[in-house]
């Protein structure tokens, strides 16, 4: 399966990013020897961290933190919203009553942690601002529901992936930013029908098939 083979999903739904900013500018990181730039002559190791929080001393819309606007950010990626929205089948849609269509979708991190830890994105080059070198590393992608303990409400697939994610068209200077092909290895969990309120699912049982037939992208 890819972008140009069936079965297919199509989901839509909000990206939530929460980049570390405080090596984003020559100012506060020396990208030579990958060390902090200590700044003002009264900064120090001692009070970096301290000199990132504060102002910048610029008015209006041109203030932030020293460290830019995001200081705390932990490099977490998640998916807000986002449902799946159409499954094409190699005989045609699913019917609108297919019972995968609406289901959740994610991205996540490792799973040996309680809860499950979010997806990353790591910047590269952090002074481009990462359009066209930022990565995103995730361990699992899942449409549906594959957990819980009542059997009758699973109906999806969980998939370990099989390659990061990537920027790969900058689109000039408009910050427009297009992944690179999500990719998802063999080894699924597999097909959840779930119970028989939820009818037959074609959309789920043909994509996991597909997944383990050699990859999906």
């Amino acid at each position: 399966m890819s972008v140009l083979t069936l079965p297919r999903i199509h989901f839509i739904g909000v990206t939530d990013w929460d980049p570390s900013t405080g090596n984003n500018a020559p100012s506060t990181y020396d990208e030579a020897t990958v060390q902090p730039q200590l700044g003002p002559p009264d900064v120090y190791y001692s009070n970096f961290l301290q000199w990132l929080k504060q102002s910048n001393g610029l008015t209006g819309d041109n203030e932030q933190p020293n460290g830019s606007w995001n200081i705390y950010g932990d490099h977490s990626v998640h998916f807000r919203q986002t449902s799946v929205s159409r499954a094409e089948l190699e005989s045609g849609d699913a019917p609108g009553d297919d019972p995968f269509l609406g289901q959740p979708v994610d991205i996540l991190g490792e799973n040996y942690h309680d809860p499950t830890r979010p997806a990353r994105m790591v910047m590269t080059d952090p002074f481009t601002g990462g359009e066209a070198t930022s990565q995103i590393f995730y361990k699992w992608l899942v449409a549906g529901v594959t957990e819980g303990p009542d059997n009758s409400k699973k109906i999806g697939f969980k998939a370990t992936a099989a390659c990061r994610l990537f920027s790969r068209s900058p689109c000039g200077g408009n910050r427009v930013v297009r992944a690179g092909p999500f990719a998802v290895a063999a080894g699924s969990e597999g097909c959840l029908r779930g119970g028989p309120e939820s009818g037959t699912a074609d959309a789920v049982c043909q994509l996991p098939h597909a997944v383990l037939s050699g990859g999906l992208s």
